[in-house]
C-alpha cells in the first residue's frame, strides 16, 4: 500500500475536517441552547405557592440569569481581532 499522500489528498482531508469541526461546533451551540431551554422550562413549572418569599426571590433570579445566558448564546459570534 503507498504510504505518500499526495498535496490534493491532503488539501481534501483538510476540507473535510473543517466542515466536521464547523459542524460539531453547529451541534455543541444547538445542545447548549436546548439545555438551557429546558433548564429555564424546569425552573418555571415550580408551583410558587410551594416557596417561601426568598425561596422564590432566588428562583426569579436564576431563571433571570438563565435567560440572560440564553440570550447570549444565541447573539452571533464577534470577530475575532
Amino acid at each position: 500500500m503507498n504510504r505518500e499522500v499526495s498535496y490534493e489528498n491532503m488539501k481534501a482531508l483538510e476540507e473535510v475536517n473543517d466542515i466536521l469541526t464547523a459542524r460539531v461546533a453547529e451541534l455543541e451551540h444547538e445542545i447548549k441552547r436546548r439545555d438551557l431551554e429546558r433548564e429555564i422550562e424546569n425552573l418555571e413549572s415550580f408551583e410558587p405557592g410551594f416557596l417561601d418569599p426568598c425561596q422564590a426571590m432566588a428562583l426569579s433570579s436564576q431563571i433571570a440569569d438563565l435567560r440572560r445566558a440564553l440570550f447570549a448564546h444565541n447573539l452571533p459570534a464577534q470577530p475575532k481581532g
